[in-house]
């Protein structure tokens, strides 16, 4: 992927291509199913073949399956290594937020000469989300208080 984080926007497809997407990723699905593997056939003149291992065939799965849900995909390289103001898009909070992360040890980062770099697997790994959920839930209902007593 070079280096880049990749997000299918459902926003720039046609309803034409969200019908295939829907079409296309119930075929793949029954398929794999019954099959539990499946080779592509590529279109043009010389209509090639290729056998996708079956990690891949269900990656296809899930991105026709988003898409055909309007839902975004992101796409991502687990030893990819982003800095703070990509990780804190990725996890969707504040940089800040991100930084007391960083700073408290919650999530392991390194210097790149002054810069800090986080390794993508770190922000995907479940643990990690799961608690970062549960700050946010608490974070919210200490706010809900804070309201509710000042009513």
């Amino acid at each position: 992927m070079n280096g880049q984080e990749q997000t299918l926007s459902i926003s720039i497809l046609s309803p034409e291509t969200l019908r295939l997407a829907k079409e296309n990723s119930e075929i793949l699905k029954q398929y794999l199913k019954d099959q539990g593997t499946a080779s592509l056939k590529l279109g043009g003149a010389e209509g090639q073949e290729i056998t996708l291992p079956d990690s891949i065939l269900r990656l296809v799965y899930e991105a026709l399956s988003s898409a055909a849900t309007g839902k975004r995909l992101r796409l991502v390289e687990e030893d990819e290594e982003v800095s703070p103001e990509k990780a804190a898009e990725f996890l969707q909070v504040s940089r800040p937020h991100l930084v007391k992360l960083l700073d408290g040890g919650e999530i392991p980062f390194h210097y790149v000469g002054t810069h800090r770099r986080i390794t993508m697997s770190d922000l995907i790994d479940e643990d990690f989300l799961a608690q970062l959920e549960r700050q946010s839930l608490k974070k919210f209902v200490a706010e809900l208080r804070r309201v509710a007593a000042e009513i």
